[in-house]
């Protein structure tokens, strides 16, 4: 016989759960129905809090417009270059603002990003891009000796479209020593007024996210916009966010909770993410203070 006394205690807590996993449920169903990706809610969201801040990298902060701003030029310079839906690249970068405006950019004109362990090299970095379908590779300088020394593992190395890209403020120093296009000169010259609409749904591939590779190789997992805004809307309603929080992401953006979980309710909600290159333990709780982290 269930314990009268426990069940009473219990009780509102449990009421409680299920309204939020009901109100998250309805908030994705309403997506759903509607066909909302990712792009149109990072869009809503833009458009209300355009001069808020989404990420603090550094002491520097990037508005919600700068990021809309940034991403458009990345589906503008990649559709000039004849990108469209459902063509897939990866994306090897350290954390920064930059690395989300990239994917996004890509996800605004219907292709697909996989994020890339920046750990990996020769044989394992290429398993990565050898098992998807993988067009062009956005790298970092500073991966720019990982990525020759991994060419040569590459199925379609030849084919495969090299796009060097340096954060703001990284260092130029190092020098790229294969044929590769230096990405931030590109998007210099490319608008950033909004791309033409690319008819893109709320069960769309988004991007790719890679197991561990406990058993094996990594395996390049699929997420969907409908994945996407589901994580997001689950750490909303159930942690019950508000739209003015701030973030302290410790994690790399190419993980599944650093790179889904945060993004998607800062892009859903509003809030705010602080951000570092590398997690530095020292510098945590000064920062998280500093910045006023919620």
């Amino acid at each position: 016989m269930p314990d009268l006394k426990t069940i009473y205690r219990s009780i509102g807590r449990d009421v409680k759960a299920s309204y939020l996993y009901f109100k998250t449920l309805y908030y994705v169903r309403k997506c759903y129905l509607r066909d909302h990706t990712v792009v149109d809610l990072f869009q809503t969201t833009s458009k209300k809090y355009k001069h808020r801040a989404a990420f603090i990298f550094e002491d520097e902060k990037w508005t919600y417009e700068m990021v809309d701003e940034l991403s458009n030029k990345v589906a503008n310079f990649f559709l000039s270059q004849g990108f469209s839906k459902g063509d897939e690249l990866a994306l090897l970068l350290d954390n920064c603002p930059e690395y989300a405006c990239i994917w996004l950019g890509l996800a605004k004109i219907g292709c697909v990003t996989a994020l890339i362990n920046t750990n990996l090299k020769e044989d394992s970095l290429a398993h990565s891009l050898n098992c998807i379908n993988v067009k062009a590779l956005i790298f970092g300088r500073n991966y720019s000796d990982t990525v020759k020394t991994a060419i040569p593992y590459f199925e379609n190395k030849d084919t495969l479209g090299y796009f060097c890209f340096t954060p703001k403020g990284a260092s130029m120093d190092e020098v790229v020593s294969f044929p590769a296009k230096s990405l931030n000169f590109l998007l210099d010259e490319t608008p950033s007024t909004p791309p033409p609409k690319v008819k893109v749904g709320f069960n769309d591939r988004m991007m790719y996210i890679y197991t561990s590779g406990t058993t094996g190789l990594p395996k390049a997992a699929i997420i969907r916009h409908s994945r996407f805004l589901w994580i997001g809307a689950a750490a909303k309603w159930v942690s019950q966010l508000g739209d003015d929080e701030v973030f302290y992401n410790t994690l790399p953006m190419y993980h599944t909770a650093g790179g889904v979980l945060f993004v998607s309710v800062v892009f859903i909600m509003g809030g705010t993410m602080i951000l570092r290159k590398k997690f530095s333990a020292s510098n945590f709780w000064k920062e998280a203070a500093k910045h006023k982290a919620t």
